[in-house]
């Protein structure tokens, strides 16, 4: 973690995302405070132009407009002729025979590099047909997003992220499992865009551990962020409280992950 977080802040990579408006904001400022710089441009006339200077880029399907489709598809192809990971968000591809066809088109160019859904999302891909309503899982099936994860490496994707009460992360050999975080970050939207952004973020050192790093970062921050909320402000300063112990995380200042976290 420590490594990581000191090599990333080293690199200070540009992280190009591709995303709905609802947490953009959140987003940009948490990779600022990661260690990271951002571009969120998504005018297709311009983002091939742009792209050439990212190390990744991070495309998200949520709340989508084809104007920001095209753009997404353009930095795919941008990115993959310079060798910058490529790190997609699947929201809503559980109730989105559209979105689902979109991800294909993805894996058609090369494998995505990391590719990040929930239980229900991760199973729709595999089985390709809708298993929630709109962009949240409503059950738990952690065995069977396993092995619809296992599946996804092989022609999909790199690496499969499984967001959950306990997240997965594989690369189809190795496999990781994260217990952090805190059911009531359900109540907030974009956590688990959240979760993806860090995931790109640390894509730029290495797509797989990167990807478990972030996971855990996004749990054990998310964790810490409740216990404030819950004790002094409410659930409404989630975002203000959450960048705040994050800072606090990647500068090492007073809170610290401890033996759990770690």
């Amino acid at each position: 973690q420590i490594m990581m977080t000191d090599e990333l802040i080293k690199k200070n990579p540009l992280i190009h995302l591709l995303m709905h408006d609802m947490v953009k904001e959140v987003c940009v400022n948490a990779c600022l405070i990661a260690g990271a710089k951002a571009l969120a441009a998504d005018n297709p006339d311009e983002v091939a132009e742009l792209t050439k200077a990212a190390d990744v880029v991070y495309g998200n399907l949520g709340s989508q407009t084809k104007d920001r489709m095209q753009a997404m598809r353009i930095a795919r192809e941008a990115a993959l002729h310079r060798g910058a990971p490529f790190v997609l968000d699947v929201s809503g591809v559980a109730a989105s025979a559209s979105r689902r066809r979109q991800v294909r088109e993805f894996a058609e160019i090369a494998k995505i590099d990391v590719l990040k859904g929930n239980q229900a999302e991760i199973l729709a891909l595999s089985l390709d047909k809708d298993t929630a309503r709109g962009v949240d899982a409503e059950t738990e099936h952690e065995e069977q997003a396993l092995q619809a994860a296992l599946q996804l490496t092989r022609n999909t994707a790199k690496v499969v992220v499984v967001s959950g009460a306990t997240d997965l992360i594989t690369d189809g050999k190795d496999m990781s499992r994260v217990e952090l975080g805190d059911p009531a970050m359900q109540m907030v939207t974009g956590t688990g865009c959240i979760g993806s952004l860090l995931c790109a973020v640390y894509a730029a050192i290495d797509p797989f551990r990167g990807a478990i790093v972030a996971m855990r970062l996004n749990g054990a921050v998310g964790e810490e962020t409740m216990k404030r909320v819950n004790a002094s402000f409410g659930i409404g300063f989630y975002y203000p409280v959450f960048l705040s112990v994050l800072e606090e995380v990647i500068r090492g200042k007073d809170y610290a992950f401890g033996e759990r976290h770690v």
